[in-house]
């Protein structure tokens, strides 16, 4: 009937009947919103599933996910010294970025699906590619979906610095050589 047997945010409201969580889920299927901005400023998305025994359906569980964790997961990945990594939605929308200035972008709900390795991966494909980002600069990128809930994660490195070490050693080897 959708009521609240347990939980544990005191808060939540005692019953979800209305709610597109628990009528997707009470027919028998999984629900997965799309992230939304709190008004804290944090990421978070709503799971329900239905519970069967023995194949009926008896109830539902649903969850209300806070994606702070992932966050900060996407804002450890660094390569090299300026590379960083970025999570789109189904839709191509931004919601998570490993650099600073990146936040506003995730906040403001930018769509990254004018680049092609962002296509790619919400079309389910792995990929790597040289590009220039959203921002106008050369990099190398790679890409990988996440199937489970038809996302993608991106790492980009600038150019400049990927093939740094590469410049250094044709440079050496020039310098050997006269």
């Amino acid at each position: 009937e959708g009521k609240k047997i347990i939980s544990t945010d005191s808060e939540s409201p005692d019953s979800r009947f209305r709610d597109i969580a628990y009528q997707t889920a009470i027919k028998g299927e999984i629900y997965k919103s799309e992230i939304v901005i709190s008004k804290n400023l944090t990421p978070s998305m709503t799971i329900a599933m239905p519970v069967k025994r023995l194949n009926a359906i008896e109830g539902v569980v649903i969850a209300d996910i806070n994606l702070i964790a992932m966050w900060k997961l996407v804002d450890k990945i660094k390569i090299g010294e300026s590379g960083y990594a970025f999570v789109v939605s189904g839709d191509g929308r931004l919601i998570a970025h490993g650099l600073g200035d990146g936040k506003v972008r995730v906040l403001s709900h930018e769509n990254m699906k004018s680049l092609g390795i962002v296509k790619g991966v919400l079309q389910g494909r792995h990929s790597t590619g040289l590009y220039k980002n959203i921002e106008g600069t050369e990099v190398i990128g790679v890409a990988a979906p996440v199937p489970s809930l038809g996302w993608g994660i991106v790492i980009e490195e600038p150019l400049k610095e990927a093939y740094a070490p590469v410049r250094r050693m044709t440079l050496l080897l020039t310098l050997l050589i006269i």
